[in-house]
């Protein structure tokens, strides 16, 4: 079995290269279901090819970057589908740590719809075990705030599909508690569109989850009060922006009933 063919490369202390793992991937994702050892041999195999050929020159056969991002991805997937959260949050860690794997905004979806489903980011929410040394808050408002502001620094927006996760995340690990405007089926939104939007102010202890329109003038989230920050853009990023401006402003124009009568 591929569980026995891992333990064997294990045991013969053979440092995995990139075609070994692709193809060790490739078996998993033609398999239906894998038990938890599996990824956690998996799991070792990856972190022990990645340290021993950081330790020396990267030579023929080296695990490169897309293999052992593939590879840290399904192993995440999979600790944050099984609601494993200490092992999912250590190897989100060690994927912020590899220099060669760049985090994207949904792979902190993974891990912050995985905390809101199982009520860890509730202010009664137990602690998880297993945390010391990998974050500084054990549960709660905290570590969602923690993981957040780490996610402000890397990413710079979440994709629709993202931001739907995120809702329905947290309308499952809060269904007791009351959600700003929140309604019932809200929990089978399937598309950012349906996504319910306010400009009304929260109540008090209200979870605010929905989508808002910002104050132009200020910046301010009339739900929470929030001051939202201004984020410096590169020059590449202005002459994106400008470039993708000017490509809307050309196709209003062109599709503009003044246009097409002329």
């Amino acid at each position: 079995s591929l569980l026995i063919l891992m333990v064997k490369i294990k045991e013969c202390g053979i440092v995995p290269n990139k075609s070994t793992i692709r193809a060790l991937l490739g078996l998993m994702n033609d398999l239906p279901s894998l038990d938890r050892e599996s990824f956690i041999v998996l799991e070792e195999l990856v972190i022990f090819s990645d340290l021993k050929h950081n330790s020396s020159e990267l030579g023929f056969g080296s695990l490169d970057e897309k293999s052992k991002f593939e590879a840290y991805y399904r192993i995440l997937e999979y600790y944050c589908d099984t609601w494993n959260l200490p092992e999912a949050l250590s190897m989100f860690v060690r994927m912020q740590q590899s220099s060669s794997v760049k985090l994207e905004s949904h792979h902190y979806v993974m891990i912050l719809a995985m905390l809101a489903e199982t009520g860890h980011l509730r202010k009664d929410a137990p602690s998880i075990e297993g945390l010391d040394g990998i974050y500084n808050n054990s549960a709660g408002p905290n570590l969602f705030n923690e993981i957040v502001a780490e996610m402000a620094n890397t990413v710079d927006e979440i994709d629709p599909s993202c931001a739907v996760r995120l809702y329905k995340s947290f309308v499952m690990g809060f269904n007791d508690y009351p959600i700003h405007f929140y309604r019932p089926g809200h929990e089978m939104i399937d598309t950012i569109e349906n996504v319910p939007i306010s400009r009304c102010a929260a109540k008090r202890d209200e979870l605010v989850a929905c989508r808002v329109w910002l104050d132009k003038s200020t910046g301010k989230c009339p739900i929470t009060e929030t001051q939202q920050h201004i984020m410096p853009l590169s020059s590449n990023q202005r002459k994106i922006i400008h470039d993708d401006l000017f490509k809307l402003a050309k196709e209003e124009y062109n599709n503009s009933p003044d246009k097409k009568h002329k």
